[in-house]
């Protein structure tokens, strides 16, 4: 029996709710019937529209956010303890060990989930109300003196942040082929279009040091990188003449690699690039921006555009183009080459077609044009929030 379940994985948000109950409820998804399938987290809509499915496993459990981070260690006053000082010692399960054994018990329903949720403060927002340090008294009795608590947690609060999961610094010997060049880290490499002219290594960057045939072309990633929310960059150096000067990065890329303007290669992807030539006027570099989708083979036109971007000595000093994703919502962020304050901003750009929102779609690539100019490429970043 065939059939068709597209998840929708999703990252979720931390509401007010969430934090002044000190926790929130997570769901999560995988296809039945398949051996190591895939675990996604969803929305609680969804968990309820596939209540009835039995092609998908579905599982929920309770995250603690706030609250002491490592078990924490208290003398309780009870009266009638074994010694003559009436106080016993108990161990309050700290959000580390809360967290885990959630997953640990939903582990038997969905055991691939122990792979996804292994970062236990995961969304923690801090212990926001203090532990006691006295003893807690049971009854009227009055305390002994002399008695004290241990709190062992002593731990900050660790919040949320960007993580690098894949990175490629291009370091490596003059001449090497990008698709013989190994990655700093988070994928296996690098593959490059037949016909699509030569990417080598040159001062530790990626450079075009022949033409294409046929117009443009990406280079992308071998290995999918699959992640709902995150945040992909690289640092682009542009040709120095005018004519062919397109440049860019590509995301949600289904794996297609070929001339991205020829149909029937099935490329789906997204690419942010900049639109017709560089045009330089001394310190300043105006570009227009453009995000568009290809869809089997063919170049869509640009769902968004900015026709006026400055972005000063690109010709000489690059720059960094930036996306954020979440879902099907972009923002786009074009900064100096090595980062530092943003010359353009553009946020809540919205992807046309939700064909591109699955994993599917989860290898990430740099583009180039059919020029013979040295385009460049640097410091390509993806990261997620961890």
């Amino acid at each position: 029996m065939s059939f068709t379940v597209n998840i929708k994985n999703t990252t979720p948000i931390v509401t007010k709710q969430d934090i002044n109950r000190k926790f929130m409820y997570r769901y999560f998804a995988s296809k039945a019937n398949q051996v190591n399938a895939t675990v996604y987290e969803i929305t609680r809509r969804d968990y309820e529209k596939y209540l009835d499915n039995p092609f998908v496993v579905l599982g929920h459990l309770k995250w603690v956010i706030d609250g002491k981070l490592k078990d924490t260690k208290m003398d309780i006053y009870t009266g009638n303890s074994k010694n003559d000082r009436g106080l016993e010692s108990i161990v309050i399960p700290g959000v580390l060990t809360q967290n885990k054994a959630s997953v640990m018990f939903l582990s038997k329903k969905i055991p691939a989930i122990k792979n996804l949720l292994r970062k236990y403060d995961q969304f923690y927002v801090g212990d926001r109300e203090s532990q006691m340090e006295e003893p807690v008294l049971v009854g009227t009795p009055e305390p002994p003196t002399g008695g004290a608590s241990t709190d062992t947690a002593s731990e900050s609060p660790s919040v949320p942040t960007w993580t690098n999961i894949a990175l490629d610094t291009f370091t490596d010997t003059n001449g090497v082929a990008v698709e013989s060049h190994t990655p700093d880290s988070g994928f296996t490499g690098w593959v490059q279009p037949t016909s699509g002219g030569t990417i080598q290594i040159q001062g530790n960057r990626a450079r075009q040091t022949t033409a294409p045939f046929g117009g443009r072309r990406h280079f992308v990633t071998t290995s999918d990188i699959v992640y709902d929310n995150f945040k992909f960059y690289a640092d682009l150096f542009a040709p120095t003449t005018v004519a062919a000067g397109e440049i860019g990065i590509v995301f949600r890329n289904n794996g297609g690699y070929t001339n991205s303007t020829v149909a029937g290669n099935n490329i789906d992807g997204i690419e942010l690039a900049t639109a017709g030539g560089v045009v330089d006027a001394g310190e300043s570099t105006t570009v227009t921006l453009a995000l568009r989708a290809h869809e089997n083979g063919v170049q869509g036109a640009n769902f968004w555009s900015e026709s006026a971007v400055n972005i000063p000595n690109f010709l000489t000093a690059g720059a960094r183009f930036e996306v954020t994703v979440s879902g099907d919502q972009v923002d786009v962020i074009i900064s100096p080459a090595g980062g530092g304050t943003a010359y353009f901003t553009q946020t809540g750009i919205t992807i046309p077609s939700p064909v591109f929102n699955d994993s599917g779609h989860a290898k990430f690539g740099l583009r180039y044009g059919s020029g013979t100019q040295a385009r460049e490429y640097d410091n390509f970043t993806i990261q997620t929030l961890i």
